[in-house]
């Protein structure tokens, strides 16, 4: 077995290596988290234009019904 030692230069180096790695990931990391950011914002604007149509429309079971009586006094006065 050699006897390898390690100095303190090599320490430091490997080290400085270890943290750029680290650094590295973080950077990914962090780009990772503004691009998912966009897109939940993307998301949420979305969601509130279709929430906002959706209020503005009547329930499908109130048209169903309103058609229905429409068609009774169409019937009535005699127009079809």
């Amino acid at each position: 077995m050699p006897n390898d030692k390690v100095t303190n230069e090599d320490l430091a180096r490997m080290m400085q290596n270890e943290f750029s790695t680290i650094n590295e990931k973080l950077d990914g990391i962090k780009e990772d988290t503004r691009v998912l950011r966009s897109e939940v914002e993307s998301i949420k604007i979305k969601l509130e234009d279709l929430e906002l149509r959706l209020s503005q429309m009547a329930p499908n079971f109130e048209v169903e019904d309103l058609k229905k009586r429409l068609s009774a006094v169409e019937k009535k006065l005699g127009i079809s």
